[in-house]
């Protein structure tokens, strides 16, 4: 949810572009999977995330991605053991 103008408010099902993001934005994330049971069973404290994020918090989780995370699993050595559909989906997942 990203504020637009005075009072407004915009929506996204995915997140919002980074250039978008001028100052803040709230981040709404469900914990739980789809369950045939609707609504929230154990509370909705327990199963949606709330979190306050802004544009220095996704540089830095998008360049821990891509220094830290991206040179370990696509190291061939650490893939030893996996077949090549395994490490072809993982890889293609984290980007």
């Amino acid at each position: 949810m990203l504020p637009v103008g005075a009072e407004g408010l915009q929506f996204f099902v995915e997140p919002p572009p980074v250039a978008n993001i001028k100052k803040k934005s709230l981040l709404i994330i469900k914990s739980r999977a789809e369950t045939k049971e609707p609504g929230f069973p154990t509370g909705i404290d327990k199963e949606i995330v709330f979190m306050e994020i802004n544009r220095p918090i996704l540089d830095n989780l998008y360049n821990t991605c891509t220094e830290v995370f991206l040179p370990v699993l696509g190291n061939p050595l650490n893939q030893i053991g996996w077949s090549d559909l395994v490490s072809k989906d993982l890889m293609d997942k984290f980007h």
